[in-house]
């Protein structure tokens, strides 16, 4: 009898160990009210930020679609043509944009805006060196005249201040002098044979004359403006960085 009394003891511990086992086993299964409490922001954080994205891009692409139609216009319409001179304001919407959003945004606004342009405009015959160097100018203004030049490829390095120097004149020379005088006459002297290279040049010369000045005085005015229009349209330093950590 006492052996029987003691099996069934034995018996009774091991389902007792058995059933707490099984019942730690089901709680580590189980999160607990604290870890779903905090999950559940997290999930929230998430969703909200995926929805803001996308009313973000589209909300850029818009802009960026409206600069390249001021773009257009501005050249092709309200500016001074020649076969070789242009003298105008075409260079505002591309400076927004590089002031905006930065270097490729900037370099799709003038490369597109100088094919499309050419496309439906033409003033002559078309060179797709124009657009190469429309491009290239771009890149070179969002580099000085964004704050946060690469954010797009998730690189942290920014201007502390955009200053004249070397932000506004630097990029000023390069667009207009290196690339715009010296490299685009070279274009100029292969579509139009009547002159030289150095010919074409000292033709062109005058007019970066003006335009060096005047883009000397508009970009300092039109980073006052942007600074406006980023409250507008909501454009704020950082919003993107916050929203792919969410």
């Amino acid at each position: 009898m006492k052996r029987q009394s003691i099996n069934w003891k034995k018996r009774l511990e091991g389902r007792e160990a058995g059933r707490l086992a099984a019942q730690k086993a089901q709680a580590r299964k189980k999160p607990t009210a604290r870890a779903a409490v905090r999950t559940e922001p997290q999930k929230h954080e998430s969703k909200a930020a995926a929805r803001s994205m996308a009313p973000e891009a589209l909300r850029r692409m818009v802009i960026l679609a409206m600069l390249v139609a001021m773009e257009i216009v501005l050249n092709r319409f309200l500016s001074i043509n020649t076969a070789g001179w242009k003298i105008g304001f075409a260079f505002i919407p591309p400076t927004v944009a590089a002031i905006l959003y930065g270097p490729v945004e900037s370099a799709i606004v003038y490369a597109l805006a100088d094919f499309l342009g050419a496309i439906l405009f033409p003033i002559g015959t078309y060179h797709p060196g124009f657009t190469i160097c429309a491009a290239v100018m771009g890149i070179i203004a969002g580099i000085f005249l964004c704050k946060r030049p690469f954010a797009l490829f998730r690189f942290e390095r920014e201007w502390k201040k955009i200053r004249f120097f070397p932000n506004i004149i630097v990029p000023v020379l390069i667009n207009c002098l290196l690339i715009g005088l010296i490299v685009n006459t070279l274009w100029v002297a292969q579509l139009y044979g009547s002159r030289t290279y150095g010919g074409w040049f000292l033709y062109r010369l005058p007019e970066y004359a003006v335009m060096v000045p005047v883009q000397l005085i508009l970009i300092p005015a039109l980073l006052k403006l942007c600074k406006t229009l980023k409250k507008v349209i909501g454009e704020k330093t950082g919003k993107r960085k916050k929203a792919v950590k969410a």
